[in-house]
C-alpha cells in the first residue's frame, strides 16, 4: 500500500450530503479543483467531533489521499486573513470575504460574541437589561397605586395605569426586538 498523500485545491461548488460507508454513515462530499491538475475531484469532508463545517466555494482545502478509494479532506480555511492572537480560538460563519457570526474564546478566560452587522452579543444584553429595568421601574409604579388606590381610570388619558400601561408595553416591545436582533431561533 502507497503512503498517504497530502494535496491542495479549491472549493469549486457546493457540497452535498452522501454516504461514506457500506453502513451509511454520511458525509459532506465537496466538489475540489486540484491545484495541481486543475480536474475537478469529489472528497468527503472529515471535520472535528463535536463541529459541524460547510466550506465556501473559493476555500482552500488540504485533503488525504491513501489510494485510488479513499479520498478525505482533512482541513479547510477561507480566504479571510487570522485575527486570533496566542491562545485564542473563533469559530464563524462566512461568506468568502467576511465573517458574520463569531464567538471568540480569548486567551484571558473571556469570550466575545458577535452578530451579522457587527453588533455584539454583550451590546443587545446590555440593551436587553435596560428594558427590563425600565419594566420593573413601570410594575413597580403599578404596584404602588395598585397598593394605594390611586389608579384612577383605566384610560390612558394621564392616569397612573395609563403611564404604568405605557411604559411596560415600550420596555416589551424593546425587549422582543433587542433579543430577535441577536438570536435565530432555527437550528
Amino acid at each position: 500500500m502507497s503512503e498517504p498523500v497530502i494535496r491542495k485545491g479549491k472549493v469549486v461548488a457546493g457540497a452535498a450530503v452522501g454516504s461514506v460507508s457500506s453502513a451509511g454513515a454520511k458525509a459532506l462530499k465537496i466538489p475540489v479543483q486540484m491545484a495541481e491538475t486543475e480536474d475537478v475531484r469529489v472528497y468527503d469532508l472529515l471535520t472535528s467531533s463535536g463541529e459541524d463545517t460547510n466550506p465556501s466555494i473559493g476555500d482552500t482545502v488540504f485533503f488525504l489521499e491513501s489510494g485510488a478509494a479513499r479520498k478525505s479532506v482533512v482541513a479547510t480555511r477561507d480566504q479571510i486573513p487570522p485575527t486570533v492572537q496566542p491562545g485564542e480560538k473563533e469559530i464563524y460563519s462566512h461568506t468568502a470575504t467576511a465573517k458574520l457570526a463569531r464567538h471568540k474564546f480569548k486567551a484571558n478566560g473571556k469570550h466575545f460574541i458577535a452578530v451579522q452587522g457587527g453588533s455584539d452579543l454583550g451590546t443587545q444584553l446590555g440593551n436587553l437589561l435596560s428594558a427590563l429595568v425600565s419594566l420593573d421601574t413601570a410594575l413597580t409604579a403599578l404596584a404602588s397605586s395598585l397598593a394605594t388606590g390611586t389608579l384612577g381610570s383605566m384610560s390612558a388619558g394621564g392616569t397612573a395605569l395609563g403611564t404604568a400601561m405605557a411604559s411596560i408595553t415600550t420596555a416589551i416591545n424593546s425587549a422582543q426586538t433587542g433579543i430577535a436582533s441577536v438570536l435565530d431561533t432555527t437550528a
